[in-house]
């Protein structure tokens, strides 16, 4: 698989429980801090040339060749990683034991967020909840085609171009040209009812450092995306008083 960080170390981890060996494919150029704890799990680490969309391909080819397991995004796996990150919404209803007014998280390939909905859409209809959730999407600033196509109000998530696109340590984890589950994660925001919206480096940098400061949480600084989308939210028109959530993703060390 090819990564930015958070999926390579999870997947590291799982298959060193489960005695696999795991290849990961991290673009050369990318100064991701997991990287360590993606060596630490055992996983093998290919630092390739290109971008996120180049290791991936290249990562492919690789499976195929030694007809290994495909562990990214997209494909035969849509189905099973998107009820995977269902299992987010689940949690939370375990919490709240309803859904919340919105959740709110940080968008790449939009597979996170097409997962929620399958979540909530199955409780839903399931008569475990009372009401779907907003989507709320947040982004890197220019930088991700499911906010664009959503301010453009397209049907289909069209892709960027690569030459526009410029990664930064901040927002390493969320910047792609072509988003692997963008259609269906820009159906959700909208059957939900929700907004997408990005960030500037400095602004999720000022949120992750204001979280750690106020919540005592190290949260990676493009995590928190999503929670910023919210807040614009709120102070553009001021949100009822009601449950919130905002999936955010931490860091060790």
């Amino acid at each position: 698989l090819a990564t930015c960080g958070n999926y390579g170390a999870a997947a590291g981890l799982a298959a060193s429980l489960a005695g696999l060996r795991c290849y990961v494919y991290i673009p050369s150029t990318y100064r991701t801090r997991r990287i360590a704890e993606i060596e630490r799990s055992g996983a093998i680490i290919i630092r390739t040339d290109g971008d996120y969309e180049d290791a991936v391909e290249q990562s492919r080819q690789h499976a195929r060749k030694e007809e290994l397991y495909d562990a990214n995004p997209g494909g035969d796996n849509t189905a099973l990683q998107l009820m995977a990150y269902g299992s987010i919404a689940y949690e939370i209803y375990d919490e709240l034991r309803d859904a919340p007014a919105a959740v709110a998280v940080s968008v790449s390939n939009g597979t996170t967020l097409a997962g929620l909905y399958r979540g909530f859409l199955s409780l839903y209809r399931r008569g475990k909840t009372s009401r779907m959730p907003r989507l709320i999407a947040g982004s890197s600033h220019n930088k991700n085609p499911i906010v664009k196509a959503f301010r453009r109000n397209l049907l289909r998530c069209d892709d960027l171009r690569p030459r526009s696109i410029r990664e930064s340590r901040v927002n390493e984890p969320l910047v792609n040209w072509h988003a692997v589950d963008g259609d269906a994660a820009l159906e959700a925001i909208r059957a939900t009812h929700g907004v997408a919206d990005d960030a500037s480096d400095k602004e999720m940098s000022a949120l992750s450092k204001s979280l750690r400061g106020a919540e005592g949480l190290d949260v990676l600084p493009a995590a928190t995306a999503g929670l910023h989308a919210l807040i614009a939210l709120h102070r553009e028109s001021a949100l009822p008083g009601d449950r919130y959530v905002a999936v955010l993703t931490g860091r060790k060390g």
